[in-house]
């Protein structure tokens, strides 16, 4: 889920790198598209992070950096400490290495199952 101006710019690029995906600026069963889901990639807000974990969806945090207390940040670094994430600070943001990330998590699927189970472990 991103803002409709976004949309076309990842359906490009996940078109472009053969990835499966879905993306959309607005769902009312959002949940069901998240029990789809191998991977998310989100800013990090609690409730959102949350669910995401829950689901033991393994996920890419780009936390919003004007956030009040930039309390997003240590939303993503909570999981991240738990190696239940990635998180990419948004001023250190670089389009290469991010895309370099996504291929390089899709591609390895023990990432993604080992990241499963760090997920479930965070509520525990």
């Amino acid at each position: 889920q991103t803002n409709q101006k976004n949309v076309n710019f990842f359906k490009n690029f996940y078109s472009k790198n053969k990835i499966e995906n879905i993306v959309f600026s607005f769902d009312p069963n959002l949940n069901i598209l998240l029990n789809q889901s191998d991977l998310c990639v989100t800013r990090a807000g609690a409730s959102s992070l949350a669910e995401i974990a829950h689901l033991n969806i393994p996920f890419i945090a780009i936390p919003l950096p004007t956030s009040k207390d930039n309390h997003q940040l240590e939303n993503a670094n909570y999981y991240k400490n738990k190696d239940c994430c990635w998180v990419i600070e948004q001023n250190y943001f670089d389009k290469q290495k991010f895309e370099d990330l996504l291929i390089d998590i899709l591609k390895d699927k023990d990432k993604l199952s080992s990241t499963v189970r760090y997920c479930f472990r965070a509520f525990l």
